[in-house]
């Protein structure tokens, strides 16, 4: 069982492995999770790391987990 609330937890921490694993998680897990609204908006903010490659993973992760999205409208 995925343990949705530590993954959010590890997802907002600054350390770049914490969140590499982050979005491995987020990326093996996502169909399964509980919330994935939240899900989602922790990869978005890991869009935005410090970390070049762990950016480049969570926008890779964002491509692939996309399709278990249920609101697909753009918002402006």
């Amino acid at each position: 069982m995925v343990d949705q609330a530590e993954i959010h937890r590890k997802a907002v921490s600054d350390g770049t492995k914490e969140c590499i694993a982050v979005v491995a998680q987020l990326h093996d897990n996502f169909a399964v999770l509980p919330d994935r609204e939240t899900a989602w908006g922790d990869l978005i903010k890991l869009t935005q790391h410090k970390n070049k490659r762990l950016r480049r993973f969570a926008l890779d992760s964002i491509a692939i987990v996309f399709h278990h999205t249920s609101d697909k409208k753009s918002t402006e």
